[in-house]
């Protein structure tokens, strides 16, 4: 027997060691999977770092998609004319320039930049010729000399040909054309413009008296990137430590706040995985959605965390059952929503808000992945307790339920006639759109603008190409129509001035004239003419206004304003231009960025109504679905439709017009405003089909769901406020109307669906049966 004893002791400790060594090797094989998910959450936030450094450049083209036949267009135009190699400077100072300062500032601004890598040539009035023609022979004479503006110049300044270049009317801007390398792109082009540009602070450093100003389309995309770099900078820390505030002020837990990190950074990663595959890089766009996925991230997030703190289950198991049993269904018809108000965006012609619709969709499935399969294996994986430290906040809004269940008619009476006020200043709304003013009126970009409008109406042109259907372009009897054709442009109200070749091979002309005294009779003077075109065109004089492969000029029209609407009254004067009996041996034409902005502005109506038609009707599908009752889904659609409303009729209130953005706001609202509707129903389903009655069932879901959706809201409408440290209008547009819009919504699910439902009449067996 004691040797039995002893036996049976060996055999119990051995079976004891044994299962101390397999749960040592189970402790062991979970602590080196905790190990691998700290260190794949930090290599997420550093990846996340630096991917959001990788950008490109915005293109002007990059606002349609590829291979869009209006893209493919510009971009041959784009090939043939170079537009986009020319940086312009304007320096300005309060009193006219002396012609010592004009000499001494032009020589100043040549040698600086002409100093610099990724330059071709710095024009000024200090370096700038005219043409002369004396004797019979052809010269071309500078404006200046020893330090002066010879008399000759001073009368050559006063011609057609050269207002509105060099030196405004008033004399207090002189105007220089920086010309860059072929070689300037991506990289090096960063680089140059970058030295370029904060050239500026140098200038206005060292002559106080000065004011710099740079434009070009170089230009407008270096600001677009370099805006989208300092937002990503500066919003999204601050951004992140309004969530982390606002998550611990919802649930009093600094464990809840680091895995709310931990699922918001592993989404932003995946976005950005994905817009670093499709785009290469971030631009002014993708990185708003960025933004959007953060705070879309949170939304199942506190519905998670708000249900898994409020279970009584034993087991984290077991509150991570109950806590998936009870939102899994409305978080997953809520992602399904959201990224129905965003695909609907994939109708838009704009390349940029196509993206933005794809991103933001993908962001919020992502978000719902992570958060109802990463985090519970998480929590079971580190066997998280989370423990609260502070009474979690109640939003106790019980009374106002029940007044509006009293009180239906006064609500829904008062509803309707404010509907009715923003529905009047809705039908007020104008379609208008100004592609140069995107940044606040403060910007540097923004002031660059308006000097040039100012001083030399250098902004807002429209570019005519004119062919010939047959025969040359130079020809003498196209001569005569080149000519005519530039009269009747110049008369059309809007244009402020033009360049063009015509007006080259005028001034030209003029200089004959003017230099043989009478001398040379009219074929004479022709033949001169040509003599002296084909010489500067050897020289590429005439890169910018004459194609000779393609057997076309280029007029350039410039507007007096920048407006849409004044660009579309030119452009249809100018194709009536082209339906005239005179013309009809000519092909004319409307090019470069305004054909984009045009065809953009025409089409904004109809991507907004094919966006807004997607995601109205699918977004009721998804509401029949819950309640397989046609007059539930319909109220259910009501409280979402005001915060639409309440956008539309407030931009008429305001004044502001309607332009491409517009699609973007109605979808995003729509997306993210339905999810409260959403919760708030599915729990109002799930209370009456316990067999209570209508009555008991809104108020019962508005206790289970109000501190989440308050808590949703909250964390949304604090959020985006860091938008309006952007630069951008449209961010600041955005955080604005967005945060507005979403505390509609909610206002109407928790006040007007319930007075909705409380002058429903029948039964609700359809909402139980689902």
């Amino acid at each position: 027997m004691p040797r039995q004893r002893v036996l049976d002791e060996l055999i119990r400790f051995l079976v004891r060691k044994e299962k101390d060594k397999i749960k040592e090797m189970n402790n062991l094989g979970k602590n080196i999977l905790r190990y691998t998910v700290i260190a794949i959450g930090i290599a997420i936030v550093l990846f996340s770092f630096y991917l959001a450094g990788q950008t490109v450049p915005f293109k002007i083209t990059s606002l349609l998609r590829e291979g869009h036949p209006v893209r493919i267009e510009y971009e041959e135009y784009e090939r043939n004319y170079d537009d986009e190699k020319f940086v312009w400077l304007i320096l300005e100072k309060s009193d006219p320039f002396t012609e010592n300062e004009m000499s001494k500032y032009g020589r100043m601004v040549r040698t600086f930049y002409s100093g610099m890598g990724g330059i071709e040539s710095v024009e000024g009035i200090e370096n700038a010729e005219y043409i002369s023609f004396e004797n019979n022979y052809f010269r071309l004479k500078p404006f200046m000399k020893d330090k002066r503006l010879s008399s000759e110049g001073r009368a050559a300044l006063k011609d057609e040909f050269w207002k509105k270049s060099l030196i405004n009317k008033d004399g207090t801007s002189l105007l220089f054309g920086i010309t860059l390398t072929p070689d300037v792109k991506e990289k090096k082009e960063k680089e140059v413009l970058k030295r370029i540009v904060e050239s500026k602070g140098e200038w206005e450093e060292n002559f106080p008296n000065l004011k710099a100003h740079f434009i070009g389309t170089k230009v407008g995309k270096y600001y677009f990137l370099k805006e989208m770099i300092e937002n990503q900078k500066k919003v999204t820390p601050l951004l992140f430590l309004f969530l982390g505030f606002l998550i611990w002020f919802l649930f009093r837990s600094f464990k809840i706040v680091f895995w709310f990190f931990f699922i918001m950074f592993s989404s932003y990663s995946s976005v950005l995985l994905m817009i670093i595959f499709l785009e290469k890089g971030l631009n002014p766009y993708s990185g708003f959605a960025l933004f959007f996925v953060l705070i879309v991230a949170t939304s199942d997030l506190v519905h998670f965390f708000s249900v898994f703190l409020k279970s009584n289950n034993k087991t984290l198991k077991e509150r991570i059952d109950f806590t998936i049993s009870k939102v899994y269904w409305p978080c997953l018809l809520t992602t399904v929503t959201t990224s129905i108000g965003f695909l609907s965006l994939l109708f838009n012609e704009m390349a940029p808000v196509f993206y933005f619709g794809i991103y933001c969709a993908f962001g919020s499935i992502i978000c719902f992945v992570l958060t109802f399969y990463l985090l519970p294996f998480i929590i079971l994986l580190f066997n998280i307790d989370f423990v609260l430290e502070k009474e979690i906040p109640k939003f106790n809004l019980v009374k106002t339920i029940k007044y509006v269940q009293k009180s239906p008619i006064v609500v829904l009476a008062t509803t309707g006639l404010l509907v009715v006020v923003l529905v009047f200043f809705t039908t007020q709304l104008k379609i208008d759109d100004d592609f140069y003013n995107k940044f606040q009126d403060e910007h540097e970009l923004s002031q660059s603008i308006k000097a040039f409008t100012k001083n030399f109406n250098f902004i807002g042109s429209v570019d005519v190409m004119v062919s010939r259907k047959e025969g040359d372009i130079l020809d003498d009897s196209a001569s005569g129509l080149l000519s005519k054709l530039e009269n009747e442009l110049k008369n059309i109200s809007g244009v402020n001035h033009i360049r063009s070749f015509q007006q080259i091979m005028d001034y030209i002309k003029r200089k004959v004239v003017d230099g043989s005294q009478g001398e040379l009779g009219d074929s004479e003077i022709q033949e001169k003419t040509q003599s002296i075109f084909h010489l500067l065109n050897d020289y590429k004089v005439f890169n910018l206004t004459y194609v000779e492969n393609l057997n076309e000029v280029k007029f350039t029209l410039f507007m007096e304003t920048t407006s849409s609407n004044e660009l579309e009254g030119l452009l249809k004067k100018i194709n009536l231009l082209d339906q005239k009996e005179i013309y009809s041996g000519l092909k004319i034409r409307t090019m470069g960025f305004s054909s984009i902005r045009t065809f953009l502005m025409n089409n904004v109506i109809d991507n907004f109504l094919k966006s807004f038609a997607f995601s109205m009707v699918l977004i009721f599908i998804v509401f029949l679905v819950i309640f397989r009752k046609l007059s539930w889904a319909i109220l259910a659609m009501i409280p979402n439709i005001l915060p639409l409303i309440f956008i539309s009729g407030s931009m008429g209130i305001l004044g502001l017009k309607v332009e491409s953005n517009l699609v973007l706001l109605i979808c995003i609202s729509l997306g993210i405003a339905v999810d409260d509707t959403i919760h708030f129903l599915w729990a109002m389903k799930r209370s009456l089909s316990q067999e209570q009655n209508l009555k008991s069932s809104v108020l019962k879901a508005f206790e289970e769901t109000s501190d989440a959706l308050l808590g949703t809201t909250l964390v949304f409408v604090l959020s985006f406020p860091t938008f309006f440290l952007a630069d951008l209008k449209l961010f600041r547009q955005m955080g604005i109307f967005i945060m507005m819009a979403l505390l509609i919504a909610l206002l109407a699910d928790f006040i007007i669906l319930p007075a909705l439902f409380s002058l429903l009449r029948g039964d609700s067996r359809g909402a139980r049966s689902g």
